[in-house]
Formats: structure tokens, C-alpha cells, sequence
């Protein structure tokens, strides 16, 4: 099956919408200086390695790695998971212009990242 990349696309959309986490942590004690990152979580390895392929076809820049130790593994017997992490600013903003969800926390979440590392950025220019 031949997927579009419109296709492609939605699909890493609505798996961050779904499974993913859009993490904001305020630094210091400044409310404004945030940082974060969009994760996804899975033990599905397919799924992993498809959304990495739809990573790469829109350059976008993301680290790949597992979850958890081994010993933590053999500890709790829960299944093996990788952690996909994207923390660019650009990538956050080619998210935010293409997440079709209205009402969700996660776009909004984005929104926040964007404006507050908006004005981070263009304060240090002055």
C-alpha cells in the first residue's frame, strides 16, 4: 500500500494526540522561561520504526532511544518500550500548523511552547 504524505502526516498527528505527551517545565523561577518536548511513548517496535520514517520523509530533527533498563525490565516484567523525543522549536511549529484537532490540550500546549520561546529568543537578539 502506498501511503500519502498527507497520510503520513495525519497519522504521526493523531498518534501524538493519542499516545504522545506535549511536556512543558518552567525553568528557574522565571514563569516565561519554559522549555519542553513532544514525546511518544510505545512497545510497539513497528510503530516506532514507521513514525521514524515519517520523522526523517519531514526532517524533522528527534532522538530515538529505549525507554527503560534492562534491569528495570526484568524488576516490574513490564514489555520493552522505545521513547521517541522531538524538541526543536521549527519541528514544534510545523506540529502546531498541521494539528487539525480543535479543542485539544496537546495543540495547546504547543501553542504555549511556541509563544513563550518566541519572545525567549527575540529577547536575547535585543
Amino acid at each position: 500500500m502506498n501511503l500519502s504524505d498527507d497520510y503520513k502526516y495525519g497519522f504521526l498527528i493523531g498518534v501524538i494526540e493519542g499516545e504522545g505527551c506535549v511536556h512543558i517545565q518552567h525553568i528557574g523561577k522565571n514563569k516565561d522561561n519554559l522549555t519542553g518536548n513532544v514525546s511518544i511513548v510505545n512497545t510497539d517496535k513497528n510503530l516506532i520504526e514507521f513514525l521514524d520514517q515519517i520523522l526523517k520523509l519531514f526532517n524533522f530533527k528527534y532522538t530515538v532511544r529505549k525507554h527503560n533498563t534492562e534491569e528495570y525490565l526484568k524488576k516490574t516484567g513490564y514489555k520493552e518500550a522505545w521513547r521517541i523525543t522531538i524538541t526543536n522549536r521549527i519541528d514544534f511549529q510545523k506540529l502546531f500548523e498541521n494539528y487539525h484537532i480543535e479543542g485539544s490540550r496537546k495543540k495547546e500546549n504547543l501553542r504555549i511552547l511556541l509563544e513563550k520561546r518566541k519572545r525567549k529568543i527575540y529577547a536575547r537578539r535585543l
